[in-house]
C-alpha cells in the first residue's frame, strides 16, 4: 500500500451537506459556497498541510486535499451538477 499522506478518520451521520470554503486553482469559475454532493459517513483530518477545502455542517471538516500532483475530494464532483462539471474541467486543464 502506498501512503500519500497521513490522517485520522472520524464517523458522522450525514447524507447531504454543502461545500463551503476553498482556495485553489481547481475551483476557478466555481462560486464560493456552491453545493456539492456528499454521501458519506466518514470524514478525516489530515496530519499534514494538504488541506485546500473545508465544509461547515455543525463543525468544519476536510473536503478537499492536495499534495504534489494528487487531488482528492470528500464529495462527488460527478453528482454535483454544474459545479462538479466545472471542477472536473479545471482538473483536466491543470
Amino acid at each position: 500500500m502506498y501512503i500519500i499522506f497521513h490522517y485520522t478518520l472520524y464517523i458522522f451521520n450525514v447524507k447531504f451537506i454543502y461545500f463551503c470554503t476553498f482556495e485553489n486553482i481547481l475551483f476557478t469559475n466555481i462560486k464560493d459556497k456552491h453545493d456539492f454532493y456528499f454521501v458519506h459517513s466518514f470524514y478525516f483530518k489530515p496530519n499534514e498541510d494538504v488541506l485546500i477545502g473545508t465544509t461547515e455542517y455543525g463543525f468544519e471538516f476536510t473536503s478537499v486535499v492536495n499534495k504534489d500532483n494528487i487531488f482528492a475530494t470528500q464529495f462527488h464532483p460527478e453528482k454535483s451538477q454544474s459545479a462538479g462539471l466545472q471542477l472536473l474541467k479545471n482538473f483536466m486543464e491543470l
